[in-house]
């Protein structure tokens, strides 16, 4: 396969698929010190708030997706709409931990994470091209996706897939336009750059909490630099 070439792709687009919220945000590979966040999703009553819920809804005996985010909340919650199947904190069902019920509708999760993410990521583009990103094309974003740290290789690649049906890249696509990080690195990595009230040293350790809407999960990290190496 030939080396992956970064300057193919000066958008990069970070998504955050969470449990009970969703967000994104983008940076310009030439200039990466700026990370601007999507803070405009459909139906939210005029707010600005850097995320969506993670909600679908179908109708049932139907595998068409009928509404995401905020409007799958609203058109659940209307009355005489019992043939509604709001269906919420599906991240969950690639955890191999949990037991969890069946879907519905015939779905599997492959599905139903491509289907939200294939509204989200269109809502996305959307937004990117109305600012400075408008002057690439869609073929030359790059992403980065964040994952739970205690996800198998299986969740990953079930992720992978769902990305590829969603359409935000394809089966041709050099693997590494879609990097897969774990969440405890990405906050670990925007502190380290972030955070200057920090100057942490070799040997010296960290905790990271990741308190979300549906999980909280800890981990630590110890700073391995020593003298003369990075």
């Amino acid at each position: 396969m030939n080396a992956f070439n970064h300057a193919d792709y000066p958008v990069i687009v970070g998504i955050d698929f969470g449990t009970t919220y969703s967000g994104c945000s983008y940076a310009f590979a030439a200039q990466n010190e700026e990370v601007i966040d999507i803070v405009k999703w459909p139906k939210q009553n005029n707010q600005v708030y850097p995320k969506t819920p993670t909600l679908s809804l179908y109708r049932k005996g139907s595998p068409q997706l009928v509404e995401w985010g905020h409007g799958a909340r609203r058109l659940a919650m209307k009355p005489n709409n019992a043939d509604s199947m709001l269906l919420s904190k599906f991240k969950l069902y690639l955890d191999e931990h949990l037991q969890q019920t069946e879907l519905g509708n015939g779905l599997n999760i492959i599905d139903v994470i491509a289907d939200y993410l294939r509204a989200f990521h269109l809502h996305v583009c959307t937004e990117l091209l109305k600012g400075f990103a408008g002057n690439y094309d869609q073929s030359r974003f790059r992403y980065c996706l964040t994952v739970p740290a205690m996800w198998s290789d299986r969740a990953k690649a079930t992720m992978r897939e769902a990305a590829i049906r969603a359409g935000l890249i394809s089966t041709t696509d050099h693997p590494d336009r879609l990097m897969l990080i774990s969440e405890p690195e990405a906050a670990a990595l925007y502190c380290e750059k972030k955070s200057e009230q920090f100057n942490l040293q070799h040997g010296q350790r960290f905790m990271i909490c990741d308190a979300g809407g549906g999980t909280v999960d800890l981990i630590v990290f110890e700073i391995h630099e020593p003298p003369g190496e990075r």
